[in-house]
């Protein structure tokens, strides 16, 4: 057996199914947990919003000081399962993350693929909570353009990578081919 199909046969992919009911746990999993960590950062640093004195209030950039903070520990808590090789979702349905070669993936490849993970679901949380907070009668300042819109792109680029899954023989995301991991049964 030559290098190059034991780098394609290490594994045997996982199903587009089984992957998406993984992914799908462990947002469950983690979304309480992070949330509530993430409200006690926001707090700490200031990010109010909690309350609406006027209506025609529009989003300000201080009310956004949570979203590094969020981001940040998504992608730390998704780089930790990827440089593990899995989460908890993925051990309950017997999947784990490798590099092509059927080694863990590295430093680089799991902090990559916790970012991207990260930004596709801050991407998904932070349009409805940021970008259409304020009531429509006070309509959008540019920031809350920016939001939305900036929201939107790397939500459908992230999207796209995942549909990739839908006619990829080898069973990767476009993110995956990009770090060089897949997902297997284990």
């Amino acid at each position: 057996m030559t290098a190059g199909t034991e780098t394609r046969t290490a594994g045997v992919r996982a199903s587009l199914p089984r992957r998406m009911l993984a992914f799908t746990l462990d947002v469950l999993i983690m979304l309480l947990p992070l949330t509530l960590l993430t409200a006690v950062v926001a707090s700490v640093l200031g990010a109010g919003g909690a309350s609406v004195p006027d209506e025609s209030q529009q989003t300000q950039l201080s009310d956004l000081l949570w979203v590094p903070a969020f981001l940040a520990i998504l992608a730390a808590v998704f780089g930790t399962f990827w440089m593990l090789g899995r989460s908890p979702a993925m051990m309950l349905l017997g999947l784990r993350a490798t590099r092509l070669d059927g080694g863990r993936a590295g430093p680089y490849q799991a902090a990559s693929r916790g970012a991207l993970t990260a930004a596709f679901l801050a991407s998904a949380l932070v349009l409805p909570v940021s970008g259409f907070s304020d009531p429509p009668a006070a309509g959008y300042n540019g920031l809350d353009y920016a939001i939305i819109w900036g929201s939107l792109a790397v939500f459908a680029a992230s999207l796209l990578g995942y549909v990739c899954l839908l006619w990829d023989r080898t069973g990767q995301t476009l993110q995956d081919r990009l770090l060089r991991v897949k997902v297997v049964r284990a």
